[in-house]
């Protein structure tokens, strides 16, 4: 009998990479699309006039807002799928369950997710807390009730992906 816990808490930098993973390429896409089709190249470029630096600070806080609230959808979509991870969490074989290890629901996910905003507002201390925590959860974890853990291979079918 396997007597090992069913579920292990995720490691703090296999977390790290699936969360880089995640967002470089959000973060280009959305970074691509402003340079090329909203006038933010030319705010970039004459951003040493004084009035284009206000342009350019306003598109660029426009810019990360929005890449945020994208990264946000994505991620609440892609827990609640069936893959119950993102990309960059599937590749570093993790997945997101709720405190019960089961799959999480779109709401959960939701929830979840919008809470990364207070993980985020207190200067990341909500992300840094994953290094002091035990079960290694972020403050988004703990307020959903959720956890990132190493994927299994004997899982019950309706929590793998």
């Amino acid at each position: 009998m396997d007597n090992r816990p069913l579920h292990t808490p995720a490691g703090r930098i296999r977390r790290l990479l699936a969360a880089i993973i995640d967002i470089v390429p959000l973060y280009l896409l959305c970074f691509g699309f402003a340079y090329f089709f909203t006038g933010f190249d030319l705010a970039w470029k004459n951003r040493e006039d004084p009035v284009m630096h206000t342009e350019y600070l306003w598109r660029h806080t426009i810019l990360r807002a929005f890449s945020f609230l994208l990264y946000i959808l994505y991620c609440t979509l892609m827990e609640a799928s069936s893959l119950h991870a993102t990309f960059g969490k599937k590749l570093m074989r993790l997945q997101v369950l709720d405190i019960n290890g089961h799959p999480v629901s779109l709401k959960t996910a939701l929830v979840r997710n919008l809470n990364k905003i207070v993980s985020f507002a207190v200067l990341g201390l909500g992300l840094i807390w994953i290094l002091f925590d035990r079960r290694r959860l972020a403050w988004h974890d703990i307020l959903s009730e959720t956890m990132v853990v190493n994927r299994r291979l004997n899982l019950p079918p309706e929590a793998t992906f």
